[in-house]
């Protein structure tokens, strides 16, 4: 038998018991062994019934660079952070505190667990980060001026980083990892 909040959901007839509880706090059981020969006496014992610790990791996200600020959270609990998967190996600065940072020496996906464990309840969430190569500057090409000189326009060629790619500060069109502006009015630098 179980306290009042408690109720037994599996483990009856056998040598383990599984039981769910409303409230946290102390809950007694209470065991009596049965067997061909009659009931046997009855051990009862208390149990301190606490709370399983909520746990964030944080949302899913992409990094350029080989370090990520991890956010995560939990109500209670100890924690700590694992690695579950990647490409290479990552490191935390603080395994212990839910908010660290990862650095890994592989760029791609690593899988990491935050977990939190509350007088032996535990409690864990997940996020995946992509770590993509940092975008870097190739080519960027001469000016090249229309044939009255009135503008001029130039090429950026991107040599790593994933796509999209952004120019700030002049309109114009990509194709592929090369940028060309749109003309520019001759005397206007860029």
């Amino acid at each position: 038998t179980v306290s009042s909040g408690g109720m037994i959901e599996a483990g009856q007839g056998s040598n383990e018991l599984q039981v769910s509880w409303t409230n946290d706090g102390p809950a007694e059981i209470c065991l009596e062994a049965v067997n061909s020969c009659g009931n046997g006496p009855s051990f009862c014992t208390t149990v301190d019934v606490v709370d399983l610790p909520d746990v964030s990791a944080g949302s899913d996200d992409m990094v350029c660079g080989n370090t990520y600020d991890l956010v995560g959270s939990s109500t209670l609990g100890a924690l700590y952070w694992n690695v579950l998967s990647g490409p290479g190996t990552a490191t935390f600065d603080n395994n212990s505190s839910a908010n660290t940072t990862v650095s890994v020496d592989g760029l791609g996906t690593y899988t990491v667990e935050l977990v939190a464990n509350e007088q032996g309840c535990i409690s864990s969430d997940t996020v995946s980060i992509e770590f993509v190569e940092e975008p870097q500057v190739g080519l960027i090409s001469a000016p090249m001026c229309d044939k009255v000189g009135a503008t001029y326009s130039f090429q950026v060629e991107m040599s790593a980083g994933m796509a999209p790619f952004e120019v700030i500060g002049w309109p114009g069109t990509w194709l592929g990892n090369v940028f060309t502006t749109d003309p520019i009015p001759s005397g206007v630098a860029y």
